[in-house]
């Protein structure tokens, strides 16, 4: 994969008529074998989860637990704000169900978040060429930023151990995408899966955006930048009152977010 993408990189660009058209489609073909060739990276680098190690006996991700509990028995399990980062345990469910009895010495909880953490990962890689080619990078460096990102410590050891995190970064990556690209109206929809999967994304997302777009003159920009805070905080809202069975306003959990943590915690957990 490596020597063939080099070669399609370093020849599209002299390749007249036909001959482009020829490379720019092994080119989009080299794409589509990347991310199960990633995926499989990504499965390997997490396999100590399945059956070396329990991420919830480990105290650097005592999160896990809260998200174990969530694929098994959802959210009336978990405690605190963990029990509302719904997105990927909820993707791990069917597959934890699948996988119930026929992973042998496994852990299917963590084979479950495993496989959707890796898949997220991988997603993640493949955006980070385009984001390279974006910045008028080529198709080769781009490669070796998805593989250093992939060699990265807080990969192996947290992104792949049965946390949702993997899920969060990959729609950070999916922002800077937007962003570059100028897809305003991505944004909103961001807003709504970030929250999901982490409420600390929507405002993290959304001041970064505010400093990606400060010299933009042009209102549509600050209008879905505006959208995407509006969407984030109403599908936070929307989480919990399902999962409270009642309606809790943003004061309400803002507030009890403070008594809990208090202002300085809430905002190292934001960008923890």
């Amino acid at each position: 994969a490596w020597n063939g993408s080099c070669y399609v990189a370093c020849q599209t660009e002299a390749a007249p008529g036909n001959d482009r058209h020829r490379l720019l489609k092994s080119m989009r073909f080299v794409h589509v074998t990347l991310w199960p060739m990633f995926f499989m990276i990504c499965f390997g680098l997490g396999y100590p989860s399945l059956d070396r190690f329990d991420p919830t006996q480990v105290p650097g991700l005592s999160d896990s637990v809260q998200y174990f509990r969530l694929v098994v028995d959802g959210p009336e399990a978990a405690e605190g704000h963990w029990r509302y980062r719904v997105l990927v345990p909820y993707l791990a469910k069917p597959i934890y169900h699948a996988a119930v009895g026929r992973v042998g010495t496994w852990n299917p909880v963590s084979f479950s978040l495993l496989v959707v953490d890796s898949a997220f990962c991988a997603s993640s890689s493949v955006v980070l060429i385009w984001i390279a080619q974006g910045f008028g990078l080529s198709w080769a460096t781009g490669l070796i930023a998805a593989l250093c990102y992939l060699l990265n410590f807080q990969v192996a050891n947290f992104q792949l151990a049965g946390t949702v995190d993997a899920g969060e970064a990959f729609l950070f990556t999916c922002l800077l995408l937007a962003l570059q690209r100028r897809s305003w109206n991505a944004l909103p929809v961001l807003g709504v899966l970030g929250a999901l999967t982490k409420e600390t994304f929507v405002p993290v997302a959304f001041l970064f955006a505010c400093g990606w777009v400060c010299r933009e003159k042009r209102v549509l920009p600050w209008l879905q930048i505006g959208g995407m805070a509006v969407t984030g905080i109403a599908a936070i809202v929307m989480i919990r009152s399902m999962v409270e069975g009642h309606l809790v306003t943003p004061l309400q959990i803002a507030g009890g977010e403070r008594a809990v943590y208090g202002s300085i915690d809430i905002l190292r957990n934001a960008f923890h």
